[in-house]
């Protein structure tokens, strides 16, 4: 891949140089709107077959579901 077309970057960091920043190039940052935007598409497709209010509620519960099963990581994480 040309260097022009990375999605990602790494640059020494200013305030310490014993670490590297990655970051998004602005190929990559194009990238993830466009994933974003395809993922947004197929689920609006998948979803389609609800209703506003049903869709919210079954996001509640997908965040209910998310929540009992993962740790929290606590203030500071």
């Amino acid at each position: 891949m040309s260097p022009d077309r990375r999605p990602v970057e790494r640059r020494p960091d200013p305030a310490d140089r014993r670490r590297r920043i990655i970051a998004l190039t602005a190929p990559g940052r194009a990238l993830v709107e466009a994933l974003a935007a395809a993922a947004a598409t197929e689920q609006d497709r998948f979803l389609r077959a609800l209703t506003g209010p049903e869709r919210a509620q079954l996001n509640r519960l997908l965040q209910r579901l998310y929540a009992a099963h993962v740790p929290d990581p606590g203030p500071g994480a």
